[in-house]
């Protein structure tokens, strides 16, 4: 039952946080908010990106899988952030 109630409570506040951008074209009256693909450009770019993860502290139901969790690169990850 408490499994139950934190996944329901959990998808509550992922629906409350993606309200605003489902709602978007009806304010902004766009069909989407996305824009058509366009081709690459021709000179070299750089791609600028991360990734987040939780241990799960004050409950917060985030996780790294076991297969990152035992590999040998979760701790050069957390060394690299100065996580302990």
């Amino acid at each position: 039952m408490r499994l139950l109630k934190n996944y329901l409570c959990r998808l509550s506040a992922c629906t409350l946080l993606l309200l605003p951008f489902l709602l978007a074209p009806l304010l902004f009256g766009r069909a989407h908010p996305y824009q058509p693909p366009q081709p690459l450009p021709a000179d070299p770019f750089t791609d600028l990106h991360c990734h987040t993860a939780g241990l799960g502290a004050g409950g917060s139901g985030c996780f790294v899988s076991d297969a990152l969790r035992h590999s040998f690169k979760l701790r050069f990850y957390l060394r690299a952030f100065g996580v302990t």
